[in-house]
């Protein structure tokens, strides 16, 4: 199916199905009943992904998205960028956010453990309501 390729390259499903002439009810409604196409759809999704990093390396040059015009290369990165973390967002989503959350936590945990080995410190050596440094 020519749109499943065009999806492939980094088009949107509607953009794809319009060049191909494919309605898009057509479109999902093949993805619906028939399996091979709804994985051949998902594979072209990733294909899609690794295209989009492509045209953001190329920024300049891309068939689709080129540009020569520096502000015009920033929205379209920034744009690329975006759809990327969407699609993929395991890939390609924001990971600071996860990784400062664990941080947290785990900071959390850390002093959680430092105040009760203190309290075990003074329970063992009798100085219950001193803290050690």
């Amino acid at each position: 199916m020519e749109a499943i390729s065009l999806i492939a390259r980094g088009y949107s499903v509607t953009r794809a199905c319009k060049t191909a002439q494919v309605s898009l009810s057509v479109f999902y409604s093949a993805r619906r009943r028939f399996d091979e196409v709804d994985a051949a759809y998902h594979d072209a999704q990733t294909r899609a992904c690794d295209a989009l990093v492509d045209a953001l390396l190329d920024i300049r040059d891309h068939e689709l998205y080129g540009s020569e015009d520096p502000r015009e290369q920033r929205v379209l990165s920034d744009n690329i960028k975006w759809i990327l973390a969407k699609k993929d967002r395991a890939r390609f989503g924001p990971q600071t956010s996860t990784l400062q959350i664990k941080s947290e936590s785990s900071r959390n945990i850390i002093e959680a453990l430092q105040r009760a080995e203190q309290r075990v410190r003074a329970e063992i050596t009798g100085e219950e309501g001193q803290s050690s440094p």
